[in-house]
């Protein structure tokens, strides 16, 4: 069985041809602790998956992921001008970092030198106003220490230099405060598995609002239409056909949704949801909670 060519209730205006998960992360460092955070991006690769999340992966080793390198992986970004590179995309920035710069492989402690806001602001706005990104919107998400200040510094750059740019949301993990590794992934965990669970269509400037509780930063320009710019689920969502508490729908959805295509397509509960309490290796695939991470 395959899958219709256009997710059913759809209009065909609606673009549903996925998102890009698009990382630049780092698990490695010459100055400063290694970070485990390749689990984060493995999980939201998994939660972005019916919605047609696929992944870009970024290939240059850990230790080889200097600034030259981070120029490069940006640059990529930037110009979607081949298929696979065009379309709507999730830039997920994870690593240390400060209310001014974000440390890669080599970045010396203190980190006083790294990329900057305008790096980050020209990467965004480079990509959209290019051709091929016409309608597409783009969420950045930096997830580090102090990244609040930092992505408002991002959010002048664009504005005083890039103002032509528009779909786009700029989300950050940490205000005056260290980060904590999983709190973006459990966000997007519960708003695609909960908030929004049964929704075939989710919009950009909603869904945002979801992400960014307490500390987390939201910005976003006035182009992003919630009519338009949408996160578009073409997978099957079981979990909506059977009425049980919504800690219970999670689950299931979250173990359905590591399935195949024609598994999913035929998995569609009939009942309430079991208990899973005694069921041992039921799990809905976010990271454990970890310790702040910081680089001074």
């Amino acid at each position: 069985m395959t899958m219709p060519d256009r997710p059913i209730g759809i209009p065909q205006s609606i673009d549903h041809s996925g998102v890009e998960l698009y990382p630049i992360s780092f698990t490695a460092y010459e100055h400063h602790p290694d970070l485990k955070t390749e689990e984060h991006v493995q999980t939201i690769a998994a939660l972005l998956a019916p919605y047609g999340g696929h992944i870009s992966p970024w290939q240059t080793p850990a230790k080889e992921r200097n600034r030259q390198a981070v120029e490069t992986r940006l640059g990529t970004w930037k110009k979607p001008a081949v298929p696979e590179r065009s379309g709507n995309t999730l830039l997920y920035w994870v690593g240390h970092g400060t209310a001014t710069h974000l440390a890669h492989y080599s970045t010396p402690a203190p980190v006083d030198d790294g990329v900057t806001p305008q790096d980050i602001a020209h990467a965004i706005g480079s990509r959209q106003v290019h051709p091929a990104a016409a309608d597409n919107w783009a969420i950045v998400v930096l997830d580090a220490c102090y990244s609040r200040d930092f992505a408002r510094n991002v959010h002048r750059e664009l504005l005083s230099t890039h103002s032509a740019a528009g779909r786009y949301l700029l989300l950050s993990t940490a205000a005056q405060a260290p980060a904590e590794l999983g709190n973006f992934t459990r966000l997007l965990e519960r708003a695609l598995t909960v908030t929004f669970r049964g929704q075939a269509t989710i919009g950009l400037a909603t869904l945002g609002a979801q992400l960014t509780p307490n500390r987390f930063s939201y910005r976003s320009n006035e182009t992003v239409d919630d009519d338009r710019h949408l996160l578009v689920r073409i997978a099957p969502d079981a979990a909506s056909a059977v009425s049980a508490p919504l800690d219970q729908l999670a689950e299931i959805q979250a173990i359905l949704d590591q399935l195949p295509t024609v598994e999913k397509l035929t998995s569609s509960p009939r009942r309430p949801a079991p208990n899973w309490a005694n069921s041992p290796g039921i799990s809905t695939g976010a990271p454990s909670n970890e310790t702040a991470f910081c680089a001074g």
